[in-house]
Parts: C-alpha cells; structure tokens; sequence
C-alpha cells in the first residue's frame, strides 16, 4: 500500500500512483490527458468546466430575454395547434396490392 501513494508538495496531500504505463498514442483520450499534465497546460484539463460555465450563461441570457419577449428561443412555427396536426397518421392509399398467386 505504501508503494501505491506518494505526498504531493504542489497539491499538499498524499495522492495515489498510476501504476498503469503510460498512455500511448493509440488511447488518445488518456494520452491527451496525461500530455497536457505534463506539459502544464490547463485549457484542455478545464474544458468541460469552461463548457459547462458558458451554457450557463446562455440559459440565463435566454431567461433574461423571456423576460422582456414570451417567445423568445421558441421553435418557429410549432404551436399548439400544428404540434396536434403533425402527431395525426397520414392516411396512404395502396394502388397495386401483390397478390400471393403474382407473388414470385
């Protein structure tokens, strides 16, 4: 267990060791990881947090807005009435029925 964890100056805690070998190329999304950490980039670490921050704040563009236009961010074109029409089954005619005799 002692050879499982190591004590992290930058971080100030005790963190576990990867014993897996490292990433090639081929398990890009590991690989991807591993190099920005290496390399002290942050953007590619932080890219689901930047993601998560600006639809955030698209929503509350778009509740900001609805506050001053109802229909706002709203499908043209789908109201209550055409929604019902577009859920109603199409009615098709069959012109040439195969017979079983015809059937080859």
């Amino acid at each position: 267990m002692q050879d499982l964890i190591k004590f992290s100056h930058e971080r100030q805690r005790f963190i576990m060791i990867d014993t897996r070998p490292p990433a090639n190329a081929f398990e890009w999304k590991r690989f991807v990881v591993e190099e920005a950490a290496r390399r002290g980039d942050k953007t590619i670490l932080d890219a689901g947090e930047t993601s998560r921050k600006r639809s955030q704040a698209s929503s509350k563009a778009v509740e900001r807005n609805r506050e001053k236009i109802a229909t706002q961010a709203n499908i043209a074109g789908m109201s209550v009435h055409q929604v019902e029409t577009y859920l109603i089954p199409k009615k098709f005619h069959v012109y040439n029925k195969s017979r079983k005799t015809n059937a080859k």
